[in-house]
Parts: C-alpha cells; sequence; structure tokens
C-alpha cells in the first residue's frame, strides 16, 4: 500500500484508511444526492460545472444525510472545498422550522435571530473562507434546506446577512 509507503505507523495508517473510507462514502452519498436533485439528469461533472462558473461566482452544495451534512464549494480552478457537519436531516428540519416561524411571529420581532445565527454556524461557517469574495453565490440545498431562507443567515447581532454579501440564487 502507499500508505505503508510513507512509513506511517500502524495506528495512524489504520486511522487514515478509515477516514479515507469514511470520505469515498461520503462522496457517493453526495453524488447520489445531485444527481436526485433534479429526476432524469446527472450530475455536472467538475469540469463542466467550473466551466459554466463565472470568476466571481461560487457553487455551494449541500447534502444532508441522517447524521451528518456535506458541503461543498466550487469556485473557478481552485481546488473543491469540502466540509462535513456533524447536522443532520431531522436537527436541520427542526431548525428551518424554527427560523420559518420567527420569521413570521410579529409579535416577537427578532425571535428569528438565534435560529439564524445557529444555522449560519452550521451551514455557511464552515466554508465561509471559500466563499469570501464571491460576488455570488448558488445554493444547491438539499432535504430541508430548500425551505431555508438563507438570505438571513450571519454570525451574529452584529454581522451583515449572507445576502448582504453575496448575490443568492437557488439552483
Amino acid at each position: 500500500h502507499k500508505l505503508q509507503a510513507a512509513g506511517l505507523a500502524a495506528d495512524a495508517r489504520d486511522d487514515t484508511q478509515s477516514r479515507l473510507t469514511r470520505l469515498r462514502a461520503d462522496r457517493l452519498e453526495l453524488e447520489r444526492s445531485l444527481g436526485a436533485q433534479v429526476p432524469g439528469t446527472v450530475a455536472l461533472k467538475l469540469a463542466a460545472l467550473r466551466a459554466r462558473l463565472a470568476p466571481d461566482e461560487a457553487y455551494l452544495a449541500y447534502s444532508v444525510g441522517a447524521d451528518a451534512t456535506i458541503i461543498l464549494v466550487v469556485r473557478g480552478q481552485r481546488p473543491v472545498y469540502a466540509a462535513r457537519v456533524d447536522t443532520g436531516e431531522s436537527a436541520l428540519a427542526e431548525g428551518v422550522r424554527a427560523l420559518r416561524s420567527a420569521l413570521l411571529d410579529r409579535a416577537h420581532a427578532g425571535a428569528w435571530m438565534a435560529p439564524a445565527e445557529a444555522l449560519h454556524r452550521q451551514l455557511i461557517a464552515p466554508v465561509a473562507s471559500a466563499i469570501d469574495g464571491a460576488e455570488v453565490v448558488l445554493i444547491a440545498a438539499d432535504g430541508p434546506l430548500q425551505d431555508l431562507p438563507f438570505a438571513v443567515l450571519r454570525a451574529d447581532a452584529g454581522s451583515p446577512y449572507l445576502i448582504a454579501d453575496h448575490a443568492l440564487g437557488m439552483v
């Protein structure tokens, strides 16, 4: 194996092999999810996606699983940025429901801020450096995130809303 040739200790090799196996499984899950978002189509190949993106655009794709969410960012010829967050479908669905409900609650103005900030921490903060500077962020939402108003997400009370930093588009 290449890992043995690299001179890694057995424990480190096992850990690395386990992580590689988990990443491959995550990639397959993401590919299935992306392909299923638009029935009858196949997920874009990376080169084709990059060719379609303008230099100031970022493509942000979410794949929501039962226990975790995978986030990918594609920007031109930069390396693909990937993050895994340990927040799954049911927790995200509850967070989206809480935010949407609070946004509609005129009796408690500002009640939506806490869920908006929590969702920002889970879904935007892990990839913030990868989308920094992008004028346009195209979002491929999965599962409960399809109902999320991404525009109102922000890091904290003193931070701008996501829509203030980026034009947003849902794909």
